[in-house]
């Protein structure tokens, strides 16, 4: 990343972007290194079984696809910030600084996820984030700034229809785009309850300052078109259900000759 204009390069963005850093900051630390952590904290899958020095692709994770991919992804990022071995486990590098105090689960509701996290720094002063994650067109319309490459927050507006144009282009082939955003909460008294402050954090979903865009491409099995065809063939009319992104959902179901349904979520 540079001046906020965004490698369209994953391979590039993945080796050359990642700053070797001795700490990792929600408040100071490069974006990409942010978009990472983010992913972390806010991640509804996790590690299952042995994790410590098995690398990150053969570990064994529990959660849906979406989260598992955007785990592996942030685990071996923030293994490349930090310089560490590949079979690190990130969970007790990360619960030296941040405390994960309130989760806020994806749901058809509000097809976001939410963490609020508490992240000491050495000199021991503590500040509160809501980190969130989810459907760039959900989470967009609150959003009102972005990192810039020196990681300040700059107003959003000038460049929403650019990031809203790599969202329909991303969808258009078929990949599943991720805003990743945060907003500080250190002005904010957060209700007890835990009812009370689900409730009350759907409110202040607002003024969030956008970290990045993750997109995923989830590719057909090689046999769908020809098994479509003689399901076709047999005379079944057949229908796809989904929950993605209009744009990514049409992309998939031109590439497998599905017939899509519109109108559900």
């Amino acid at each position: 990343m540079s001046n906020t204009e965004y490698s369209l390069d994953g391979d590039d963005a993945s080796k050359k972007s990642f700053v070797p850093q001795r700490s990792l900051s929600l408040k100071t630390s490069p974006p990409l290194s942010q978009l990472a952590l983010i992913s972390r904290l806010c991640n509804g899958a996790k590690f299952e079984g042995k994790v410590e020095r098995v690398s990150v692709s053969q570990r064994t994770i529990k959660g849906d696809p979406t989260d598992t991919a955007v785990l592996r992804f942030a685990e071996e990022s923030l293994q490349k910030c930090l310089s560490m071995d590949d079979g690190t486990n990130m969970v007790r590098t990360l619960s030296r600084t941040c405390k994960k105090i309130f989760e806020v689960p994806f749901s058809s509701r509000n097809r976001w996820m939410m963490s609020i996290v508490q992240e000491s720094t050495p000199s021991g002063f503590t500040s509160t984030w809501m980190l969130i994650k989810g459907a760039p067109d959900i989470l967009f319309p609150s959003v009102s700034f972005i990192l810039d490459s020196n990681s300040a927050a700059v107003p959003f507006n000038s460049y929403q229809p650019r990031l809203s144009r790599l969202q329909h282009q991303w969808s258009l082939e078929g990949q599943r785009v991720i805003a990743v955003c945060k907003r500080p909460l250190n002005d904010v008294k957060l209700p007890e309850d835990e009812s009370e402050l689900a409730e009350y954090l759907y409110n202040e979903v607002r003024n969030l300052t956008l970290i990045g865009l993750i997109s995923l491409r989830d590719p057909p099995r090689a046999n769908m078109k020809e098994t479509m065809r003689v399901i076709r063939g047999a005379g079944v009319r057949v229908f796809m259900v989904t929950g993605d992104f209009l744009l990514t959902a049409v992309a998939i179901a031109k590439q497998v000759l599905i017939i899509l349904l519109y109108g559900l979520s």
